[in-house]
């Protein structure tokens, strides 16, 4: 009886002693029982409030959790205001703008002006570029195409055709085979001079007149014919081998022209194979006052007795020494021109030890 009023569990029948063997409890320590059973009650209860509301506090939690898994959704909660940060959603396809068909975007060529293209449209628009000059280069809204940038949506064969177009847009004046049937563009690499072959037929241009090649000089170098004309009124000569125009002022008929040919100046015919002379008069007293004008001062004497002297002897020396090889030199200071190019020579010059030639450093290290 005591258990149920204090409230406690009854103990089994078992442990149940008889009545007469139990003592009876002091009122006071009765009153403790009641009163520490009482609290055992209480806080059992208030464990069982405590579950409750942590089940609710976790169905909250995951409320909101599922909230927040919503996709591409953020939530930002200033003060009692609730800020929705959604961003919005990358469309799956995107439409070519040529064609219209929709595409994934990483198939589709992503331009500078924002437009996109697949890859049949983006190499439709370069071919036919490749092939309308009215077309080049492949571009959209204005804006040229980044051909290094598409690589991937291009053939090897479009983008070498690229490059070889950009070489013949590129040039000014052009130069294609005279071959109607042919008609190639021939790169700087195919052209020497006025003449280029092309590697597709084998025939030879013009570039001057871009007709056939011939022999000689073209009708239509105006520049040429200009040139000859005054090289024939001067009385100038035209090395065969280089065509390059030679004039002689003084000095013997022998020439030996910068492309290392020799040849006789009055028939132009390969020296030593015709009845020329090897001097004329005129130009052998040039060349006998050059010389005597590029010679120091000789020693005091009446000049119109000291230059005739010095020009017959250094006529008479031109005669025997013009087929010099130009073995030994000496250095000379002065002013002088070289006789081989006309450079003006300051301060000093290199003068033949044989024949007197006088010639500037680059001549007599790299010419003579």
């Amino acid at each position: 009886m005591a258990c149920e009023l204090a409230g406690l569990p009854a103990p089994p029948r078992s442990a149940v002693q008889p009545l007469a063997t139990l003592s009876v409890l002091p009122a006071q320590q009765t009153r403790r029982m009641a009163a520490s059973a009482n609290g055992l009650g209480s806080q059992n209860t208030k464990n069982r409030h405590h579950r409750v509301e942590s089940t609710r506090d976790c169905v909250n939690e995951e409320s909101e959790n599922m909230d927040l898994d919503e996709p591409r959704r953020k939530r930002d909660k200033v003060g009692s205001q609730v800020i929705d940060l959604t961003l919005p959603e990358k469309p799956a396809t995107l439409p070519c703008v040529s064609c219209g068909d929709d595409y994934d975007p990483t198939l589709l060529a992503h331009m500078a002006c924002e437009h996109d293209y697949c890859q049949d449209c983006v190499q439709r628009v370069v071919v036919n570029a490749l092939n309308d000059e009215a077309c080049y280069p492949p571009r959209c809204c204005r804006q040229p195409f980044h051909i290094d940038a598409m690589r991937h949506f291009l053939t090897p064969e479009i983008i070498s055709g690229f490059h070889e177009k950009q070489i013949e847009f590129g040039t000014t004046n052009r130069i294609y085979c005279s071959n109607p049937t042919c008609s190639t563009f021939l790169y700087p690499a195919n052209i020497t001079r006025d003449r280029g072959d092309c590697p597709i037929c084998l025939v030879a241009t013009c570039t001057i007149c871009k007709g056939a090649s011939h022999s000689g000089d073209c009708p239509q170098d105006t520049g040429v014919q200009q040139v000859l004309a005054l090289a024939n009124g001067e009385g100038w000569r035209r090395c065969s081998k280089c065509k390059a125009v030679v004039e002689l002022g003084h000095g013997c008929n022998h020439i030996t022209c910068r492309c290392k040919a020799e040849w006789c100046y009055v028939c132009c015919a390969a020296w030593k194979t015709c009845p020329c002379p090897t001097w004329h008069e005129d130009r052998l007293l040039a060349r006998a006052e050059h010389i005597v004008d590029q010679q120091p001062a000789a020693a005091p004497q009446p000049p119109q007795l000291q230059r005739p002297q010095q020009v017959a002897a250094a006529r008479q020396y031109a005669l025997e020494h013009h087929n010099c090889d130009h073995q030994a030199w000496s250095k000379v200071g002065g002013f002088a021109n070289c006789d081989e190019c006309g450079r003006d020579c300051n301060k000093y010059r290199f003068q033949c030890v044989g024949c007197r030639m006088d010639a500037c450093y680059a001549c007599r290290m790299y010419r003579l």
